[in-house]
């Protein structure tokens, strides 16, 4: 069964959407990421065995995916880090512990995202928020699931520049130092064709002050660099992007450049689960 939740902090925005939404439980006292379950999708010959939609996908779980995981300044994952490593996704962020997502733009969430709206359209907020579908698949531990992103910019004005899909962990939880904060991504076979000049960026924030920004993931680069080559039986792409963490954080978000959503292509982007514990290892051979 599908879900579709949207936790919002601002009392009028979740006021509005309550009938589309749930709002995270406050998390207090439990973990805050749960373990990766062991199947990805994949067979033991790397063979995809699910059914290519959003709630029976897969994402390669084996250090094999390319993308963009810094430490400090440095790449130590993905491409380009020298020498090649892939990352193994051990945690991630669990709705079940309290863990929620809200969704933004332009940087904004909550009150703040409101009054951007307000010099928009009526339904702007509609737009925006059923942009996201599934939510919850990006916080169920599982990666053979993900919340899928349709959103398509048109009618909002031309104000966006972004949506940011942002990982809200449990009430009064932080991760410490040293953990990960990774998102696992794919795409549709439509983005690698048209060579697509859009960026995934992501930021960790400790309450609203930015705590680590910079790592990006080039769409339009996915094929030339092989970040994310689709495997047999599967139409989507993949890849991984986010940090080894150098300071403690509360929240992650990713934000989706224009680009990609102003286009009218349907499903556009799966996001498997938030990574907040891994291994960095050689790529198989």
């Amino acid at each position: 069964m599908a879900y579709r939740y949207f936790a919002v902090r601002s009392a009028l925005v979740c006021a509005l959407f309550l009938g589309l939404s749930a709002c995270g439980s406050s998390g207090d006292g439990t973990r805050a990421s749960a373990s990766v379950d062991g199947s990805d999708g994949f067979n033991a010959d790397g063979d995809f065995i699910g059914g290519n939609t959003n709630t029976e996908s897969g994402f390669p779980n084996d250090g094999s995916v390319g993308g963009t995981i810094v430490h400090g300044i440095k790449t130590i994952a993905g491409n380009p880090s020298s020498p090649q490593k892939g990352f193994v996704c051990q945690q991630s962020t669990s709705f079940d512990a309290g863990a929620f997502i809200e969704i933004g733009a332009n940087g904004l969430v909550g009150g703040l995202l409101g009054n951007l709206l307000g010099l928009l359209p009526g339904d702007a907020l509609d737009n925006l928020l059923n942009g996201v579908s599934d939510s919850v698949s990006a916080l169920d531990s599982d990666l053979r699931t993900a919340a899928v992103v349709t959103q398509a910019l048109s009618g909002l004005g031309g104000v966006l520049n972004s949506m940011d899909v942002q990982v809200n962990l449990p009430s009064g939880q932080t991760m410490p130092a040293g953990g990960y904060a990774v998102f696992a991504v794919s795409f549709p076979p439509s983005l690698l064709e048209l060579g697509l000049p859009t960026t995934l960026s992501v930021q960790t924030l400790l309450g609203e002050v930015v705590q680590e920004s910079g790592a990006q993931l080039h769409t339009a680069n996915l094929s030339v660099l092989g970040l994310s080559p689709a495997r047999p039986g599967s139409e989507n792409a993949y890849a991984l992007v986010g940090y080894k963490t150098t300071k403690p954080f509360n929240r992650a978000q990713l934000q989706i450049g224009s680009s990609l959503l102003s286009l009218d292509l349907g499903e556009k982007l799966y996001i498997h689960e938030f990574c907040t514990a891994g291994e960095v290892v050689d790529p198989p051979a």
